[in-house]
């Protein structure tokens, strides 16, 4: 009974394994530039603030991309 177990446990964690190394091969062979794009919903009136609050808070690590090669356009 034990070793049925064992067994068991063994398969469980190599399927797991391959599972997960074959996902990191899809993203190592993506080498393309992609779009990503962001929608925000805001309240009527607050379009300054929230504005404001952008790039504060989010716009520096988008420079951060920028600086580093990471992201290549980016508009606010």
């Amino acid at each position: 009974m034990k070793n049925t177990i064992t067994t068991s446990l063994f398969v469980l964690v190599l399927a797991l394994s391959a599972k997960s190394q074959g996902d990191q091969k899809d993203y190592q062979l993506q080498d393309k530039p992609f779009t990503v794009e962001f929608y925000y919903k805001i309240k009527w009136g607050y379009f300054d603030e929230f504005l404001d609050l952008y790039k504060k808070n989010h716009w520096p690590f988008i420079k951060i991309g920028l600086d580093n090669g990471s992201i290549v356009n980016a508009r606010v």
